[in-house]
C-alpha cells in the first residue's frame, strides 16, 4: 500500500483519492498509523503516478522552494511541454527552459508595472 502524504495537511497528493483522502488525526504517528489511512496498491499508484506525468495532469514544481519556472500555473507549465513536444520522442528541454523563462520574465514585467 501507498499513501501519499503532503506534508502540510497530512491529506493524499493522490489524485485518485477522492478530496485528497482522510487523515486520522486520533492515532499515534507510527509505522502504524499509515495503515488507518486510505492508501493504494503499490503497483497501481506507480502505473498512475506514471500516467499522470504522460497526460500532464500533474507537472513538477508549486512548492515553496521552487525556482520561478516551476511556479507558473499548472495550465501555463503543460501547455508549454507540448509546444515544445512532450511525449513526441522530440522533446527539446532547452526549448521548455527558454519558453518556460520567457513566460516568467513576460508575467514578472505584467506585475512590476501594474504595482506604479
Amino acid at each position: 500500500m501507498i499513501w501519499m502524504e503532503d506534508q502540510e495537511t497530512g491529506h493524499s497528493t493522490d489524485l485518485d483519492i477522492e478530496n485528497g483522502g482522510e487523515y486520522i488525526d486520533n492515532i499515534e504517528h507510527s509505522d502504524q498509523s499509515f495503515y488507518a489511512n486510505h492508501g493504494r496498491d503499490a503497483s497501481q499508484v506507480l502505473r498512475d503516478i506514471n500516467q499522470w506525468f504522460k497526460d500532464l495532469r500533474v507537472t513538477p514544481g508549486h512548492g515553496e522552494q521552487s525556482h520561478d519556472i516551476w511556479a507558473l500555473e499548472h495550465e501555463q507549465l503543460a501547455r508549454i511541454y507540448r509546444d515544445t513536444g512532450w511525449l513526441t520522442g522530440a522533446f527539446d528541454g532547452q526549448a521548455f527552459l527558454d519558453e518556460a523563462a520567457k513566460k516568467v520574465a513576460w508575467e514578472n514585467e505584467y506585475w512590476d508595472s501594474r504595482s506604479g
